[in-house]
């Protein structure tokens, strides 16, 4: 197995070699191939193993179910929420919505617009961002997938998640994304959008190596390479993270 996890001195692997966070079985059912050499092994990385010495914070040797919230909140997913303002007022409620979005505070909040919004407004809507870090940017003229691209490149990286301004998002976005990833394993790298570019989400990385949206879709250019089972649609992100 060329790339992948080995088990074998992670904290979290049992004796019977198990999984103590349950994850050889979650990833078993997500399509992973796993083999057993003598020790488990998975042709996926796994972000939640753990060389053993981890456990050990400041002298003090951490019981498992401390270290389980504590890798839980390691791999939390974090990165840049891009806001496309459509007009001042959707902006006005886009940004109370954010605010009620479970664990915001983990994500980079960029809001771009062109000359048809006063630039004066935007900076003065954004003031209400009281729960994160913001920027706002202005674009004279371009189009408008070239223009996200170059807002890409003020992200913080991790994901890249993508919001009109006159559309709703769920009080959960970073939660159902995070539950997809961290939680279900799904090997995943870009969440399609609902219509537009509204709810794109992406891994940062890939979303850079693609240059973003720019002459055809995120999706569809992973389609065209072995990355297309990597993608999905929202309606597939809520099927797999209620069942």
């Amino acid at each position: 197995m060329a790339i992948g996890t080995h088990c074998n001195e992670c904290v979290f692997y049992q004796e019977d070699k198990s999984c103590y966070l349950g994850n050889i079985e979650t990833f078993r059912r997500s399509g992973a191939r796993i083999e057993e050499n003598p020790d488990i092994q998975i042709d996926r990385i796994c972000q939640y193993r753990r060389k053993y010495g981890w456990e050990n914070i400041n002298g003090v040797t951490l019981d498992l179910p401390s270290l389980k919230e504590k890798v839980k909140s390691e791999v939390y997913i974090f990165g840049t929420i891009l806001i496309l303002v459509k007009d001042i007022e959707s902006l006005r409620q886009k940004i109370n919505q954010l605010s009620r979005v479970k664990n915001i505070e983990r994500f980079l909040v960029l809001i771009s617009h062109d000359i048809t919004v006063s630039q004066d407004q935007v900076k003065e809507e954004a003031k209400a961002i009281d729960y994160t870090d913001y920027r706002c940017i202005l674009h004279l003229e371009g189009e408008l997938t070239k223009n996200v691209l170059d807002d890409f490149k003020k992200s913080k990286g991790g994901f890249f998640f993508i919001v009109e301004s006159d559309k709703d998002v769920p009080d959960s976005l970073i939660e159902d994304v995070n539950s997809l990833i961290n939680v279900r394993l799904s090997r995943t790298a870009h969440i399609a959008p609902t219509s537009g570019l509204h709810q794109s989400v992406t891994i940062a990385t890939i979303y850079d190596y693609v240059f973003g949206d720019v002459g055809e879709t995120v999706a569809n250019k992973l389609k065209e390479t072995d990355g297309g089972d990597m993608v999905k649609t929202w309606e597939e992100v809520y099927e797999t993270i209620s069942n």
